[in-house]
């Protein structure tokens, strides 16, 4: 097996950069991949990595996440009931921003959370990832996997799809495109 070779989307204007070592990440249907290569050089027009020698890989999302500014509440086993901030949303998941250092993966949960002008939805999740947070007003980055009922699932794609239309709708609407005609009333 060779070297790893990527070609740049757009041309370099005279400077080829070197790049030592790089996080690259490939979407390879239906795996995600990450690793470092190290950069050996730029020959006909694209970089040409070292073979990486670990590579990490998961699953896909088989729909992305929506960002989203809104509240969590989690109760926890123990009995104790956070409020949380969601950051991101969808069908079989979410994740939430909180100051709570003792979040553990695997730990079961029931999450409640609304999803403004959409409607609400509760369920019980597994925290899959508890990420520290070094730049944020937030400790920890908490991702929770969701164990839904048929009609669970159904609210929360009914959910999702009406947070997404939002999103579609807020990037055609006019005021967004200077080369949209003006407003008639």
């Amino acid at each position: 097996m060779g070297d790893l070779v990527l070609e740049p989307t757009t041309p370099a204007n005279g400077e080829i950069p070197s790049y030592n070592k790089a996080l690259i990440f490939l979407f390879a249907k239906p795996n995600l991949l990450g690793f470092f290569a190290d950069w050996k050089s730029f020959q006909k027009g694209a970089h040409h990595f070292r073979r990486p020698n670990l590579v990490l890989t998961r699953r896909a999302r088989q729909k992305q996440r929506l960002r989203l500014d809104g509240d969590i509440i989690v109760r926890r086993r123990n009995g104790s009931t956070l409020l949380s901030k969601l950051y991101d949303f969808g069908p079989s998941g979410a994740s939430f921003y909180t100051d709570a250092a003792d979040f553990r993966s695997g730990e079961m949960l029931l999450a409640e959370f609304e999803i403004s002008g959409c409607g609400s939805c509760e369920t019980t999740a597994t925290i899959v990832r508890v990420e520290t947070l070094s730049h944020s007003h937030y400790g920890y980055l908490v991702g929770i996997y969701f164990h839904l009922t048929k009609a669970q699932l159904q609210k929360a794609e009914q959910l999702y799809l009406c947070k997404k239309a939002e999103a579609i709708r807020q990037l055609s609407a006019p005021e967004r495109h200077r080369w949209a005609p003006p407003e008639t009333v």
